[in-house]
């Protein structure tokens, strides 16, 4: 109960208050919500702890300036009860004005006002339309107080006014990199504050900020190293894209699918990010078209800043369309079919990411694909825990009938689909490959068929690794965002060799045609160069040359010793092909360094394939003779079939135990 105006004025001037600290305040969240996280421990148990701290924080800060707010309509209430208004007809006055305004508010000041000025400038917006509240509230006043109310209200305008004009605006600095992208280890600093200060300039030191636009969406920054002159491309204080950090991964992306696909008149890419996959696109005679879909209104106005590092795509408008608009409704508002579909999104954890993961979407995508078409799609291997990796696969095999993973990186793979299985031709890759060699060289690709080389699991692989999922991702039931949000609170990430090693231990029920890597259909010899690049990049951790050795070790001495069981010496070896952890060693300087490698890489590929002797036993060669590169291939197989099926499958006969050991002796080289 109020019996005058002078609690509202009241109020209204410590809502002023309130939002002014907010606007000072607001710059110092990255450093307490980064504080917060350094506090806690990363292990499961703390996962929902950290949360909880993080939202009872948020609510203690904007208790006091939402409460405030809150206020208003109550205190208006009683205030009007106090002047014998009608209550009926005024509270439904009262009402219908408060709604109009929260509904405005939100729509022309929580978005379309966000269009034309910053979040900082909006902010002050808002500070002057508090300050105008302050004039209408000291008119309510008798006429013996409102000229002193007034004259107050007005010198408080005139100050807010004066303030948003000459106040600091929010610095991008403070803001991007996003402070969760620092952790406190081993500090030297005597507290974390100083820490933090002292971390943030060092690192701000060594950047300009050349471009910064907020929009309803997003805040866009992007950054020049003064190292090497590499840019970046942050979206809310994330690096999204960088010229040189993650260009070849991002290029990989768009690369495979152009590859590939047997047609490329027709092209959808979901996100412009740094355009370097719509600079890709469009460079190729045989792409007619691409339509990219992409949210960020200063994701868009930043293209001109990556032209070059994007073989001047500006160059090529004619070829392009952008659409301010995401790329699901883009999907569903158009009957257009493409060639290939291309999704290259932000990380998992980022709100919104996880729907182009979603059956849904896939389905829409599906929808659209021309036969012969391609859907691709950036996942990392990083901030990621097994089964979150599962269910992905789980959700593409439900929507593709085919399915493949391609390595891009040691943490990073693209995820081929398609409604059916592509049939590379030789003579439509090379082409592509001779006409925009330049692309392909700038990305390590130096040979055509090292393209076919990235391939990391066929497709029977891929749905034998999710025939026991039964939880999917969807719009109804989402998972993937908290799932990927705990991985990054613990650090989770997926080794595929080992991860592969865990899942592939039983006979999987397809048809042995799919195990084929897509290389095996060239019908040309592979060279060299192919053996040696996709190595490379598909070699990861596991050191390959030196399990070689290490195998040829156990023949010379553990095997020739009765006293040692086959199967415990065969899983031996095994482990050390899976755990080694030293890089591989290609600079190998023997007479057969050729066939070493080629040796090497069919290691990597049959360690993606499942333990089954049916399956396995198809991939030895007919007939080696003397041939070196030979027995590696079939000593692995046949160590695999010896140390899965006979150590772990009772059901096998001890007739089919002898045959599996004696031709584990045969192969053995002499």
């Amino acid at each position: 109960k109020i019996e005058s105006v002078n609690v509202l004025f009241i109020i209204q001037n410590l809502l002023l208050v309130a939002v002014i600290f907010m606007y000072f305040f607001i710059p110092m969240w990255p450093m307490t919500l980064n504080r917060i996280n350094s506090l806690i421990s990363p292990n499961l148990f703390n996962f929902n702890l950290k949360w909880y701290f993080i939202l009872s924080v948020c609510i203690a800060i904007l208790l006091i300036p939402v409460g405030l707010m809150g206020t208003n309509l109550p205190l208006l209430f009683s205030y009007l009860k106090q002047r014998n208004q009608y209550l009926a007809k005024t509270v439904g006055h009262l009402y219908s004005v408060n709604s109009l305004g929260g509904f405005l508010g939100a729509f022309l000041g929580g978005y379309y006002l966000l269009k034309w000025v910053s979040l900082a400038v909006a902010f002050k917006i808002y500070i002057i339309l508090i300050a105008i509240t302050l004039i209408f509230t000291a008119l309510l006043y008798n006429k013996s107080h409102v000229r002193r109310r007034l004259t107050f209200a007005v010198v408080i305008f005139v100050t807010s006014l004066f303030f948003s004009l000459y106040s600091p605006p929010w610095s991008a600095s403070d803001f991007t990199p996003g402070a969760f992208l620092s952790v406190a280890k081993g500090a030297d600093a005597s507290s974390y504050w100083q820490w933090y200060k002292q971390f943030r300039t060092k690192l701000l030191k060594n950047i300009d900020f050349i471009y910064s636009q907020s929009d309803p969406n997003t805040w866009t920054v992007v950054d020049k190293s003064k190292i090497d002159n590499a840019k970046t491309l942050y979206v809310n204080g994330k690096p999204d894209a960088s010229t040189v950090k993650d260009a070849h991964v991002r290029a990989m992306n768009m690369l495979l699918p152009l590859s590939l696909a047997k047609n490329v008149d027709d092209v959808f890419i979901v996100g412009l990010g740094a355009s370097l996959s719509t600079g890709i696109a469009t460079k190729f005679s045989e792409v007619k078209s691409v339509d990219v879909a992409e949210l960020s209104q200063g994701v868009i106005e930043s293209m001109p800043i990556f032209n070059t590092e994007s073989f001047n795509v500006l160059e090529r408008q004619d070829k392009f369309n952008l659409f301010q608009t995401d790329a699901y409704r883009k999907l569903k508002s158009t009957d257009k079919m493409y060639n290939i579909i291309v999704s290259e999104p932000s990380n998992l954890w980022v709100t919104g990411v996880d729907l182009l993961f979603t059956l849904e979407f896939l389905q829409e995508a599906k929808n659209h694909l021309k036969p012969g078409g391609v859907y691709a799609q950036w996942f990392p291997l990083f901030d990621m825990d097994e089964d979150t990796f599962r269910m992905i696969l789980a959700n593409f095999n439900k929507v593709f009938p085919w399915v493949t993973v391609w390595a891009t990186s040691h943490y990073t793979v693209n995820i081929l689909a398609g409604n059916e299985r592509l049939q590379p031709s030789v003579e439509q890759l090379k082409k592509r490959f001779l006409e925009q060699q330049d692309v392909y060289e700038k990305f390590q690709l130096n040979d055509y068929q090292t393209i076919l080389g990235l391939q990391a699991l066929p497709e029977g692989t891929t749905k034998g690794l999710t025939l026991d999922v039964k939880s999917y991702h969807s719009i109804e039931w989402p998972k993937l965002e908290f799932a990927a949000n705990k991985a990054l609170f613990l650090g989770q990430k997926v080794d595929l060799n080992i991860f592969l090693k865990s899942k592939i231990i039983k006979p999987l029920p397809v048809k042995q045609s799919t195990f084929r890597y897509l290389y095996e259909d060239l019908t040309e010899s592979l060279s060299e160069k192919f053996y040696l690049q996709t190595l490379k990049r598909t070699g990861g951790p596991n050191n390959l040359e030196f399990i070689n050795k290490r195998m040829v070790y156990f023949y010379n001495n553990a095997y020739k010793n009765p006293k040692v069981k086959i199967n415990n010496l065969i899983k031996s070896a095994l482990d050390y092909f899976i755990a080694g952890q030293k890089p591989i060693d290609l600079n190998i300087e023997q007479l057969d360094k050729s066939l070493k490698i080629i040796d090497l890489f069919k290691l990597a590929m049959t360690m993606h394939l499942p333990v089954n002797i049916k399956n396995l036993h198809v991939l030895l060669p007919e007939n080696c003779g003397q041939q070196k590169n030979c027995y590696l291939l079939k000593r692995y197989i046949t160590a695999h079939i010896f140390a899965s099926e006979v150590s772990f499958d009772k059901n096998l006969s001890e007739h089919d135990k002898l045959q599996i050991e004696e031709k584990f002796k045969y192969l053995m080289p002499n």
